[in-house]
């Protein structure tokens, strides 16, 4: 699997005009100037394949940025996020902090009114919400395969 993110590279989404645009990293290492690699036009004018993938993947990642944003702010209005302070002891005995990081506040989740519940259920959040609360049982085995990686 390769993140979209990655996928993109070397085309970012621009803004000219108000209108989305599709812009490259001329100085990318995935650019090249002479004959070899993908074509971005075909001969006699249109995109290749090639550019119209690239193209879907920004539009991927622009709608789910939105989406992204739109999901946050559902979350914020029900007071279901708060912060987290993940402290690590390193095997030097040394400390880390994890900051930054939301997590879902499991409490306010349960206390939900089933009103809330169904409003978060029409809008496909409730699957997105339960799997963040899942995933947090993997940071002790990620924490411990980074420790081993560095340590």
């Amino acid at each position: 699997y390769l993140p979209l993110s990655v996928q993109r590279i070397p085309f970012a989404i621009g803004v000219a005009d108000d209108e989305l645009r599709m812009m490259i990293d001329p100085d990318s290492r995935r650019v090249s100037r002479g004959a070899e690699g993908e074509a971005l036009f075909l001969p006699h004018g249109g995109l290749t394949d090639f550019t119209e993938n690239a193209n879907a993947v920004l539009r991927a990642l622009h709608e789910g940025l939105q989406a992204t944003t739109d999901f946050v702010q559902t979350l914020i209005r029900h007071e279901l996020l708060e912060p987290l302070v993940l402290d690590v002891e390193r095997p030097d005995g040394s400390h880390g902090q994890l900051t930054g990081f939301h997590i879902i506040h499991e409490e306010r989740l349960a206390g939900l009114s089933a009103d809330q519940v169904t409003l978060l259920h029409q809008a496909d959040y409730l699957m997105p919400i339960y799997m963040a609360v899942a995933s947090l049982s993997n940071f002790t085995s990620l924490i411990k395969r980074h420790l081993a990686r560095v340590g």
